[in-house]
């Protein structure tokens, strides 16, 4: 009996190809969407878990509260590495590293010649790092590989770049001022790791790292527990290693006791995290590589989890539209004695066929589209066949088939013969209820698809187009000069500035979207309490560059000595409680080897906020010193270039720079591309949305087409009456449109409250954003409605026109 119920799905199937060839494509459209996006899901899930004892290795975090504020960090003061393993049994290994850095790279070849690289994954880490976090070793002993100053590890890709085929062990390279050893190979860092580093320079290299210090956050800081050690209990015995080594800093700095410092509204706390946990933390930045965003990631599920349902209701609906071509056929079966669980079991096999060969196709589209996808994501993503994928897989093929074959199977098995067989069956009151709520629940989805692609897209043209506080437009920036010599790149600057196409060009240490700040202590002459504030180092005519907002005050002069001067923003000094700033002192607290050394600095200007990060920030206290403090020393180059400038000008820049460095990369980006960058997962998901919001209307398209289809037909009489009597087509389409038109409205008024929900929480991963205003709702609700009154209009004139006489010849 099965096998003649499949001989008979297989025949319908045959016999029905446009609707066998739409169904299986809505549906496989549909489970495409699911399996792309939880591939993705799934990436961003397994970050971390694949390295050696992943579950007994965490991170150090930071939460410093400074009158109140709280200010989490990643990076923490160096010296907790050896006092974890030394003080608490708990911890097996404690590593510290700090970076990544840019550094100039220069190799000997055979030829005698040097080449020369601009490497952006710097670490300087310790000689446990291995033992914590497990690379794969290639070549060279990973216990002491890094155990000597001037000892470096590289990655399998770099060695390749840099050595090609020979063995690089005991090669040396330059790294700046500095030659260095080849001590090791390891594996590059898999793609699903928060790590990102090309080489590792031994921290023995620089001395400030040996130093005992514990109130400088400058690296970060990994442990491994024991086997069975809890990370609870030893994160409860931080309190008092922050009294212990943290307060008696303190004390010798502020000259408060711990206990008053805290009181003061002041205090450190410190964490460890899952390292399987780092790459989805938003609260923090580990400084390698982006890091996911779980909000992100449950939209993402979220969507997949309303395009699958929307699959299924498609498939039901286009089930349901066939019904009154299948009455016929189901009245006989009843009459020759067929029973109505044998009618659902057959029409649950043709459910299961049509499952099946969609969830094939859905594969089949998978592997084709995936090498395109794992390209946008930026991440290596793969369909891998096991007994659980397996079991996955045949999963979906039972629940698609229950769910969207049941409620079919059931409206189909259940008309009356006497009604089927007389030709006057017509719809039944008892389904109608549950197919207007498949309608409402498909233009919901829709709608807020569609309203959620809008707010991404306006928070990214919101980011692309705010005002940051400065001149970011033609404005190039040269990478990779790392030279000691303050003069090194004068010339270079000189003839630049001539070009006829460079309207003005000067160098810094820092630029804004191409390195992180640092964060030092200072205190002013006024007060007592010490604040921490970001700092960065910047050259003479950046302010002007760049435009910044002066409040008072100048900016730094290539025509004075900066050395001892700073410009702070307006929220450094409202930090500091100054008034009248221009003139006084603040104080740069310095620490050295446990002593406490004070450099004043005289406020030379006050600028107004700038967003010197991302927009997701809020803008904190700033500290801007010239490069005179560091004998004018500079490591990029910034040049405005006019209006006119163009690739040509670009290229003859860089027949400059060959003039003068011929044996350094000429390596630029552009400031306003580089500050884009900061947004690019915003704008990945943007497209997402727009795509799949885009399949989510096709297939409700497909499914309210199949709906109206199966209305018109059962209202065909009332309709062939209506003209008679002079119903005009007008009329004829109103009539249709009327049912349609309050399930949009009901879907529309639905969709409100859990799109405003959602997108409000996705919002709040940034300082600055925009807000949801009841046009992006209207936008949205408009869209679904116009596609719906195209299918309306095209059903509704299509009945409209048919004649009444071959409808009505029985009556």
């Amino acid at each position: 009996m099965l096998r003649i119920n499949f001989l008979l799905g297989f025949r319908y199937l045959l016999k029905r190809k446009t609707y066998a060839i739409v169904n299986t494509l809505g549906l496989s459209i549909g489970l495409t969407s699911c399996i792309l996006i939880f591939l993705f899901i799934n990436n961003q899930f397994s970050f971390d878990k694949s390295m050696v004892d992943a579950d007994r290795v965490y991170r150090m975090k930071e939460l410093k509260t400074i009158a109140g504020d709280k200010k989490p960090s990643a990076a923490v003061p160096y010296s907790f590495a050896k006092i974890l393993m030394r003080d608490y049994p708990e911890v097996e290994n404690a590593t510290v590293f700090a970076g990544p850095f840019e550094q100039q790279v220069a190799i000997s070849t055979i030829e005698g010649t040097k080449a020369h690289f601009l490497e952006e994954g710097v670490l300087l880490a310790d000689s446990i790092f291995f033992q914590v976090l497990g690379f794969k070793f290639i070549r060279g002993v990973p216990e002491t590989a890094l155990n000597t100053p001037e000892s470096l590890v590289l990655t399998k890709s770099t060695a390749k770049k840099y050595f090609g085929d020979l063995d690089p062990l005991g090669k040396t390279i330059s790294l700046g001022r500095r030659n260095c050893v080849v001590t090791g190979v390891c594996e590059d860092p898999p793609t699903n790791s928060h790590f990102k580093f090309s080489l590792l320079l031994s921290s023995l290299s620089f001395k400030w790292l040996s130093h005992d210090q514990f109130n400088l956050n400058k690296a970060y800081c990994y442990l491994k527990l024991k086997p069975y050690a809890e990370a609870k209990r030893l994160e409860s015995k931080f309190p008092e290693m922050v009294r212990t080594y943290v307060g008696a800093e303190i004390a010798r700095i502020n000259k408060v006791s711990w206990e008053d410092y805290v009181a003061g509204g002041n205090d450190y706390q410190y964490s460890i995290q899952p390292i399987t946990s780092v790459h989805l933390d938003t609260e923090v930045s580990n400084g390698m590589r982006a890091g996911g965003n779980p909000t992100t990631l449950n939209v993402l599920i979220g969507i997949a989890i309303l395009i699958f349902v929307i699959a299924c209701i498609n498939f039901m609906n286009l089930s349901t539209a066939t019904s009154m071509e299948r009455a016929r056929e189901v009245g006989i079966r009843k009459v020759l004695g067929s029973l109505k669980s044998q009618l659902i079991l057959q029409f649950l096999i043709e459910s299961l066929l049509l499952t099946i060969s969609g969830v094939v196709c859905a594969i089949v589209i998978t592997y084709l589209m995936l090498p395109l996808f794992s390209k946008f994501v930026e991440n290596h993503l793969f369909l891998e066949w096991s007994l659980n994928s397996i079991s996955v897989v045949i999963l979906v093929i039972l629940f698609v088939t229950i769910i969207s074959g049941l409620y079919p199977a059931f409206v189909l098995s259940a008309y009356k013969p006497s009604l089927i067989l007389k030709g006057t069956f017509s719809n039944q009151p008892k389904g109608k209820l549950i197919k207007n709520g498949m309608i409402i629940f498909q233009f919901w989805i829709s709608i807020v698809l569609i309203t959620s692609t809008i707010v991404i897209y306006k928070q990214v043209d919101f980011m692309n187009t705010k005002d940051l506080g400065f001149d970011k437009d033609q404005l190039l920036v040269v990478e990779g000069l790392f030279n000691m010599n303050p003069n090194y790149a004068k010339p270079f600057l000189a003839e630049i500035r001539n070009h006829s196409k460079v309207q003005e060009a000067t160098g810094s240490l820092w630029v804004q979207g191409f390195q992180h700040t640092w964060s030092d202590e200072y205190k002013s002459t006024e007060r007592a309490d010490v604040v921490s504030i970001n700092r960065v180092i910047i050259g003479d005519r950046v302010g002007e560059i760049l435009n910044y907002k002066l409040v008072e005050g100048g900016f730094f002069s290539d025509q004075t000595h900066d050395s001892l001067s700073v410009i702070l923003n307006l929220s450094a000094v409202k930090a500091m409680g100054l008034e009248n700033p221009i003139g006084k002192k603040i104080a740069l607290v310095n620490h050295d080897k446990g002593t406490i050394d004070y450099v004043y600095f005289v406020i030379k200007g006050v600028v107004e906020d700038f967003h010197y990060r991302s927009l997701r920030n809020e803008i904190e206290p700033l500290v801007i010193m010239s490069s005179d403090y560091f004998y004018g020393r500079m490591s990029f180059i910034l040049a405005k270039l006019s209006q006119e400038g163009s690739r040509k000008t670009i290229a003859e820049l860089e027949t400059i720079w060959q003039k003068h460095f011929p044996s350094k990369p000429f390596s630029w980006r552009f400031m306003d591309n580089v500050l884009e960058e900061n947004y690019k997962d915003e704008r990945k998901l943007n497209i997402i949305f727009m795509v799949f919001s885009s399949l989510s209307i096709i297939i409700s398209a497909v499914g309210l087409l199949a709906l109206l289809s199966y209305s018109v037909h059962l209202r065909r009489r009332e309709i062939s009456i209506r003209k008679v009597i002079g119903a005009s087509i007008a009329n004829i389409v109103i009539l249709l449109s009327k049912d349609f038109s309050k399930m949009i409205i009901a879907s529309f008024l639905l969709a409100i409250p859990i799109t405003t929900y959602s997108m409000k929480r996705w919002l709040e991963g940034f300082a600055f954003r925009i807000s949801i205003t009841a046009e992006i709702f209207i936008l949205s609700g408009v869209t679904v409605a116009f596609v719906a009154c195209c299918i309306l209009l095209f059903q509704g004139i299509k009945a409209a026109k048919s004649k009444p006489v071959e409808v009505l010849h029985n009556e």
